[in-house]
Protein backbone atom coordinates (compact mmCIF):
# COMPACT_ATOMS: atom_id res chain seq x y z
CA UNK A 1 0.00 0.00 0.00
CA UNK A 2 1.53 3.47 -0.94
CA UNK A 3 2.31 6.22 1.49
CA UNK A 4 -1.17 7.87 -0.35
CA UNK A 5 -3.62 5.45 0.05
CA UNK A 6 -2.64 5.62 3.94
CA UNK A 7 -3.27 9.24 4.20
CA UNK A 8 -6.21 9.24 2.14
CA UNK A 9 -7.37 6.27 4.40
CA UNK A 10 -6.88 8.63 7.29
CA UNK A 11 -8.88 11.35 6.03
CA UNK A 12 -11.78 9.31 5.03
CA UNK A 13 -11.62 8.07 8.77
CA UNK A 14 -11.92 11.39 9.93
CA UNK A 15 -14.70 12.14 7.66
CA UNK A 16 -16.89 9.50 8.95
CA UNK A 17 -15.98 10.44 12.47
CA UNK A 18 -17.50 13.68 11.19
CA UNK A 19 -20.20 12.14 10.35
CA UNK A 20 -20.85 10.41 13.48
CA UNK A 21 -20.21 13.42 16.03
CA UNK A 22 -22.61 15.12 13.45
CA UNK A 23 -25.10 12.39 13.60
CA UNK A 24 -25.37 12.01 17.78
CA UNK A 25 -24.53 15.79 18.51
CA UNK A 26 -26.33 17.52 15.33
CA UNK A 27 -26.63 21.12 17.82
CA UNK A 28 -23.48 20.94 19.27
CA UNK A 29 -21.47 20.31 16.14
CA UNK A 30 -23.04 22.96 14.93
CA UNK A 31 -22.74 25.50 17.36
CA UNK A 32 -18.92 24.55 17.55
CA UNK A 33 -18.87 26.35 14.04
CA UNK A 34 -20.08 29.47 15.34
CA UNK A 35 -16.41 29.91 16.75
CA UNK A 36 -15.52 31.07 13.74
CA UNK A 37 -17.28 34.44 14.24
CA UNK A 38 -18.62 34.71 17.66
CA UNK A 39 -17.57 32.84 21.51
CA UNK A 40 -20.86 32.58 22.50
CA UNK A 41 -20.49 28.37 21.81
CA UNK A 42 -17.83 29.08 24.71
CA UNK A 43 -20.06 30.38 27.25
CA UNK A 44 -22.98 27.93 25.96
CA UNK A 45 -21.61 24.47 26.29
CA UNK A 46 -19.39 25.25 29.15
CA UNK A 47 -22.27 26.29 31.51
CA UNK A 48 -23.75 22.61 30.04
CA UNK A 49 -21.56 20.05 30.30
CA UNK A 50 -18.37 21.44 32.89
CA UNK A 51 -16.01 18.77 32.12
CA UNK A 52 -13.99 18.50 28.76
CA UNK A 53 -13.98 15.29 29.04
CA UNK A 54 -16.97 13.33 27.02
CA UNK A 55 -17.74 11.35 24.05
CA UNK A 56 -18.11 14.78 21.83
CA UNK A 57 -14.41 16.33 22.41
CA UNK A 58 -13.31 13.05 22.40
CA UNK A 59 -14.55 12.12 18.94
CA UNK A 60 -13.30 15.39 17.40
CA UNK A 61 -9.46 15.33 19.71
CA UNK A 62 -9.61 11.60 17.28
CA UNK A 63 -9.72 13.92 14.12
CA UNK A 64 -7.81 16.32 15.66
CA UNK A 65 -4.72 13.96 16.70
CA UNK A 66 -4.82 12.39 13.24
CA UNK A 67 -5.00 15.75 11.03
CA UNK A 68 -2.27 17.41 13.41
CA UNK A 69 0.11 14.79 12.86
CA UNK A 70 -0.18 14.56 9.54
CA UNK A 71 0.31 18.25 9.18
CA UNK A 72 3.52 18.01 11.63
CA UNK A 73 4.39 15.01 9.27
CA UNK A 74 4.09 16.73 5.94
CA UNK A 75 5.89 20.03 7.45
CA UNK A 76 8.56 18.47 8.61
CA UNK A 77 9.38 16.30 5.47
CA UNK A 78 8.64 19.76 3.39
CA UNK A 79 10.95 21.77 5.15
CA UNK A 80 13.77 19.35 7.03
CA UNK A 81 15.78 18.33 4.09
CA UNK A 82 14.99 14.73 4.30
CA UNK A 83 12.67 12.42 2.77
CA UNK A 84 10.91 11.29 6.36
CA UNK A 85 9.56 7.57 6.55
CA UNK A 86 6.03 6.71 7.22
CA UNK A 87 7.37 5.41 10.53
CA UNK A 88 8.15 9.24 11.59
CA UNK A 89 4.15 9.71 11.00
CA UNK A 90 3.56 7.12 13.66
CA UNK A 91 5.27 8.36 16.18
CA UNK A 92 4.16 11.65 15.67
CA UNK A 93 0.52 10.42 15.95
CA UNK A 94 1.34 8.57 19.35
CA UNK A 95 3.59 11.17 20.76
CA UNK A 96 0.70 13.84 20.34
CA UNK A 97 -2.23 12.35 22.22
CA UNK A 98 0.31 11.42 25.14
CA UNK A 99 1.88 15.01 25.41
CA UNK A 100 -2.04 16.70 25.34
CA UNK A 101 -3.05 13.77 28.24
CA UNK A 102 0.11 14.28 30.11
CA UNK A 103 0.21 18.58 29.74
CA UNK A 104 -3.41 18.57 30.64
CA UNK A 105 -2.65 16.03 33.85
CA UNK A 106 -0.30 18.50 34.75
CA UNK A 107 -1.82 21.74 33.85
CA UNK A 108 -4.66 20.29 36.35
CA UNK A 109 -1.95 19.57 38.91
CA UNK A 110 -0.72 23.35 38.84
CA UNK A 111 -4.35 24.23 39.22
CA UNK A 112 -4.69 22.52 42.08
CA UNK A 113 -1.62 23.60 43.42
CA UNK A 114 -2.84 27.60 42.87
CA UNK A 115 -6.98 26.89 43.92
CA UNK A 116 -7.78 28.10 40.20
CA UNK A 117 -9.33 24.63 39.19
CA UNK A 118 -12.66 26.80 37.76
CA UNK A 119 -10.15 29.29 35.40
CA UNK A 120 -7.83 26.33 34.35
CA UNK A 121 -11.38 24.67 33.38
CA UNK A 122 -12.29 27.31 31.38
CA UNK A 123 -9.08 27.63 29.54
CA UNK A 124 -8.83 24.22 28.80
CA UNK A 125 -12.25 24.27 27.11
CA UNK A 126 -11.46 26.84 25.31
CA UNK A 127 -8.22 25.68 23.74
CA UNK A 128 -9.60 22.27 23.14
CA UNK A 129 -12.63 23.81 21.51
CA UNK A 130 -10.36 25.98 19.01
CA UNK A 131 -8.54 22.97 18.04
CA UNK A 132 -10.66 20.99 17.94
CA UNK A 133 -12.19 23.26 14.92
CA UNK A 134 -8.71 23.73 13.51
CA UNK A 135 -8.54 20.23 13.35
CA UNK A 136 -11.52 20.47 11.24
CA UNK A 137 -10.52 23.27 8.66
CA UNK A 138 -6.63 21.34 8.02
CA UNK A 139 -8.57 18.78 6.30
CA UNK A 140 -9.09 20.22 2.99
CA UNK A 141 -5.68 21.78 3.65
CA UNK A 142 -4.32 18.31 3.89
CA UNK A 143 -5.92 16.84 1.06
CA UNK A 144 -4.37 20.31 -1.23
CA UNK A 145 -0.98 19.11 0.31
CA UNK A 146 -1.60 15.41 -0.40
CA UNK A 147 -3.26 16.08 -3.98
CA UNK A 148 -1.90 19.12 -5.36
CA UNK A 149 0.84 19.71 -7.80
CA UNK A 150 2.13 23.60 -7.02
CA UNK A 151 4.43 24.62 -5.18
CA UNK A 152 3.28 23.74 -1.11
CA UNK A 153 5.35 26.41 0.51
CA UNK A 154 2.62 29.51 0.71
CA UNK A 155 -0.07 26.52 1.83
CA UNK A 156 2.33 25.44 4.91
CA UNK A 157 3.45 29.30 5.92
CA UNK A 158 -0.72 30.28 5.51
CA UNK A 159 -1.67 27.36 7.53
CA UNK A 160 0.90 27.75 10.09
CA UNK A 161 0.38 31.19 10.80
CA UNK A 162 -3.18 31.46 11.11
CA UNK A 163 -2.69 28.29 13.76
CA UNK A 164 -0.17 30.41 15.77
CA UNK A 165 -2.43 33.79 15.20
CA UNK A 166 -5.46 31.67 16.95
CA UNK A 167 -3.17 29.97 19.83
CA UNK A 168 -1.84 33.47 20.52
CA UNK A 169 -5.09 34.98 20.78
CA UNK A 170 -6.53 31.92 22.95
CA UNK A 171 -3.68 32.17 25.42
CA UNK A 172 -3.94 35.71 25.82
CA UNK A 173 -7.35 36.07 26.39
CA UNK A 174 -7.53 32.59 28.82
CA UNK A 175 -4.01 35.19 30.57
CA UNK A 176 -6.30 38.23 30.85
CA UNK A 177 -8.80 36.06 32.91
CA UNK A 178 -6.56 34.86 34.70
CA UNK A 179 -4.86 37.83 35.62
CA UNK A 180 -4.75 38.54 38.82
CA UNK A 181 -3.60 34.48 39.73
CA UNK A 182 -0.69 35.61 37.30
CA UNK A 183 0.45 38.80 39.30
CA UNK A 184 0.47 36.64 42.45
CA UNK A 185 2.16 33.57 41.27
CA UNK A 186 4.40 35.02 38.67
CA UNK A 187 7.17 32.13 39.15
CA UNK A 188 4.27 29.29 38.74
CA UNK A 189 3.35 31.73 35.39
CA UNK A 190 7.05 31.57 33.71
CA UNK A 191 6.87 27.54 35.49
CA UNK A 192 3.70 27.17 33.44
CA UNK A 193 4.63 28.85 29.84
CA UNK A 194 8.37 27.28 29.36
CA UNK A 195 7.02 23.63 30.53
CA UNK A 196 3.60 23.81 29.49
CA UNK A 197 3.18 25.82 26.41
CA UNK A 198 6.94 25.79 24.83
CA UNK A 199 8.29 22.43 25.44
CA UNK A 200 5.70 20.22 24.08
CA UNK A 201 6.23 21.82 20.67
CA UNK A 202 10.22 21.52 20.86
CA UNK A 203 9.71 17.59 21.61
CA UNK A 204 7.45 17.67 18.56
CA UNK A 205 9.69 19.21 16.39
CA UNK A 206 12.88 17.13 17.99
CA UNK A 207 10.69 14.43 16.37
CA UNK A 208 10.24 15.18 12.92
CA UNK A 209 13.36 17.54 12.17
CA UNK A 210 15.70 15.07 14.34
CA UNK A 211 18.92 16.49 12.65
CA UNK A 212 18.19 20.18 13.38
CA UNK A 213 19.52 21.71 16.41
CA UNK A 214 17.14 24.14 18.67
CA UNK A 215 19.03 26.73 20.57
Amino acid sequence: MENKDIYLILLLLCLLLIVLVKTIYPAKFKSLWSLLSSSNYLSEVHQESKSIINRFNGILFSIQAITYSLFLYFFFDHFSGTSLTLTTFWVILGTFPILVFIKYAMEQLLANTLDTQEEMNQYHFMKLSYRNLIGLLLIPFLLLIIYSPFDKNALFYSTVVIFLLINFAVFFIAMGKLLTVVKQNPFYFILYLCTFEIAPYIILIKLGMPNRSIA
